[in-house]
């Protein structure tokens, strides 16, 4: 299995695509992890492979897990309901795979814990400053699509592991949102405006407050963007927010209410008051790795079709 977004959408054609159209008691092997089997029976989701004598894991109460003949496990996962999750669930021991020695019997133990806090948890499944990130993301990530099209998804990082938020071939979107007034942004790194780079760079800040009256909750503005894009862009955008832990199974968990009040662009240039990162040249990381607060309100806007466009 190629990179982390091939794997994602193979799992999820499994069975979005696969399972849902077989017959029952069809029993097919898992694209990602081909030690484990996926059966159909009735209105479930049915995986099994080896388990031998490991602890039993703890897992939600609205899935069964039990032990079968030759030490085999046997998954039970309501498929109508909780389809979203079991691809979520596959996917992350997939990926932790790729990045552990332990066995697949402890990464999908500690899955499966995971997945069981998600639940249980009191509140709301991402924080405040979580729901804050995707939306000041998702916003520039559908104005690019609509431009530019699908090579703008290609470029997003949706884990939030790469130093910028968008980067494409020819252009970098960096994304922000705040709730400050006047105008500001946090900066994780300074060479997210570092504007002597070979691309250019824009700034995207979305502002956004938090009301309890007028507002709408987190999964409504996801939503609200997210349906604007063609069905095949829509369903892989809802597979990579899967992947940072936003499911639609959970979206009733959601209280806190937002007024998103826009997002403007601002081109990043020599004339920016940003930290000079020649400063940084030669220095060693851990001098570099500084977070300052950038005051953006009296920086210049642009169109960001234009902007894509140079």
């Amino acid at each position: 299995m190629g990179g982390f977004r091939e794997a994602l959408k193979a799992v999820s054609n499994q069975l979005l695509e696969d399972f849902v159209n077989a017959p029952l008691g069809s029993r097919l092997r898992c694209i990602l992890i081909p030690e484990w089997w996926i059966s159909k029976s009735n209105e479930e989701i049915i995986i099994n492979g080896y388990w031998g004598d490991n602890p039993l894991p703890r897992h939600p109460d609205w899935m069964t897990f039990e032990l079968g003949e030759n030490d085999d496990f046997l998954m039970s996962i309501p498929s109508r309901v909780y389809m979203y999750e079991s691809i979520g669930l596959l996917y992350e021991v997939w990926r932790a795979k790729q990045e552990s020695d332990n066995t697949l019997q402890h990464l999908l133990s500690e899955s499966l814990l995971n997945l069981r806090r998600r639940w249980q948890q009191m509140g709301e499944p991402l924080e405040i400053e979580v729901q804050m990130r995707l939306v000041g993301e998702i916003i520039p990530l559908v104005e690019a699509i609509g431009i530019v099209g699908r090579g703008a998804l290609d470029a997003w990082d949706a884990e939030g592991r790469a130093l910028y938020d968008i980067e494409a071939e020819n252009w970098i979107v960096e994304a922000k949102a705040t709730r400050s007034d006047p105008e500001r942004v946090w900066l994780s790194d300074p060479a997210q405006v570092d504007w002597r780079g070979h691309k250019p760079i824009a700034l995207a800040v979305t502002r956004m407050n938090r009301d309890s009256t007028h507002g709408v909750t987190f999964p409504n503005i996801i939503e609200e963007w997210v349906s604007s894009l063609s069905n095949e862009l829509q369903s892989e955008l809802r597979l990579l927010l899967l992947t940072v832990g936003f499911s639609p199974e959970l979206n009733n968990r959601y209280t806190t209410k937002w007024i998103v009040h826009g997002t403007r662009y601002i081109r990043i240039t020599r004339d920016s008051p940003v930290i000079d990162c020649e400063l940084f040249d030669g220095k060693p990381n851990e001098v570099i790795e500084i977070k300052y607060q950038l005051e953006t309100q009296n920086m210049p806007s642009i169109e960001l079709n234009h902007f894509l466009g140079d």
